[in-house]
């Protein structure tokens, strides 16, 4: 999301939602919180839906920055370096709210190479003209 702020400035946001262990919930929130403060960013977040062995964390990033290209490239970085960190900490790119266009890029980080493959022939399968949601999830 991105709010045209004061002349000359843009706040960008977003909120990379997760989900998993409570182990991972506390390693998650704390490398998204020094990774987005590094890029001169704030970041809050809340935790939600409490399961037996974990739960999910939301995230929510935001950083004003002059109009222009930095501000794109920031977002794109953080939502790259932010969905970096879940995986390698064993967490979901998302939780419930859908994949869309921006986290499509990610779903082979994932699903691994076999699983987005197979994905892709489920895909096909159900729907050979690519009618449901085209440019979505990644394919």
């Amino acid at each position: 999301m991105c709010i045209r702020d004061s002349p000359g400035t843009i706040r960008i946001s977003g909120c990379i939602d997760s989900a998993g262990t409570f182990d991972y919930l506390v390693q998650v929130q704390r490398g998204l919180k020094e990774m987005v403060e590094g890029m001169g960013m704030f970041l809050g977040a809340h935790f939600s839906h409490w399961y037996p062995t974990g739960g999910m964390i939301y995230p929510t990033f935001v950083g004003e920055f002059k109009i222009g290209p930095e501000a794109s490239t920031k977002y794109n970085e953080v939502w790259r370096r932010g969905i970096e960190i879940t995986q390698k900490l064993g967490g979901t790119i998302n939780h419930h709210h859908g994949i869309g266009v921006n986290l499509g890029r990610f779903m082979r980080w994932e699903l691994g190479d076999a699983g987005f493959e197979n994905f892709r022939k489920i895909k096909r399968a159900m729907d050979p003209n690519h009618i449901m949601n085209p440019g979505k999830l990644g394919l």
